[in-house]
């Protein structure tokens, strides 16, 4: 009785899942986990694609500097444009929170390539996003790698940024959705624009739920087991 009841307690517990991107709209692609992947400026060129990757779920214990923070410098609505409106001064608490990175490597280092209108979902509400790597914001992109990042390597170049020619817009009805309005890249630059979402927490009612059901099926199979004694 007593290993039943702990089973239930513990089942009734939330649990933490990661947020991923779980939708995206031509030129976005959704391609899974930047676990481990080579990130550099034309490693992963693809023609006409803004290439969506999750990253990791981290429990940040420090404040950590953004570009757009929510509610801040960041709306539900509005358009903004790459380093031009950026403030690297913006702080994000400490938190649970998952990282998710949308890029554009263009495949040809000599022609300049022009992308819009790509539309991520994430499972989680964006809460802050980076972009920055010089020029008049801070170098916030390589400066969270250490935090956020989960590729084997990535880019370090003044070019990888969302510059004044790239821009974004967070949907006015649904905080979990980000269109890329515009990137534009030329020269073998790499646009990024790193998304932080909020980390999901499961409702422990449906957990709950769960652990009673399984102590109907342990009390279901006791009673069979002392009938079969008898």
């Amino acid at each position: 009785m007593k290993k039943l009841i702990v089973s239930v307690v513990v089942t009734m517990i939330p649990f933490v899942a990661q947020a991923g991107i779980i939708n995206a709209n031509n030129p976005g692609q959704m391609l899974g986990s930047a676990a481990g992947l080579d990130l550099t400026s034309g490693s992963t060129q693809m023609e006409g694609v803004v290439q969506g990757y999750d990253e990791r779920s981290v429990t940040t214990t420090e404040d950590v500097k953004v570009d757009f923070l929510v509610n801040e410098n960041l709306f539900l609505g509005n358009a903004f444009t790459g380093i031009d409106e950026a403030n690297s001064y913006k702080t994000l608490v400490a938190g649970d929170y998952d990282s998710h990175l949308l890029r554009f490597d263009t495949p040809d280092i000599n022609v300049e390539g022009d992308l819009s209108n790509a539309i991520f979902e994430f499972d989680g509400d964006i809460v802050a996003i980076i972009l920055s790597n010089g020029g008049s914001a801070g170098a916030l992109l390589n400066l969270s790698d250490a935090i956020f990042g989960n590729a084997a390597s990535y880019d370090t170049g003044l070019g990888r940024r969302a510059e004044s020619n790239d821009h974004f817009t967070l949907d006015l009805a649904n905080s979990r959705t980000l269109t890329v309005d515009r990137l534009r890249v030329s020269n073998g630059f790499t646009d990024e624009i790193r998304v932080i979402t909020r980390t999901q927490v499961a409702e422990p009612s449906m957990l709950g739920l769960m652990g009673l059901s399984l102590a109907g099926l342990f009390f279901a199979r006791r009673r069979k087991e002392a009938k079969s004694e008898v």
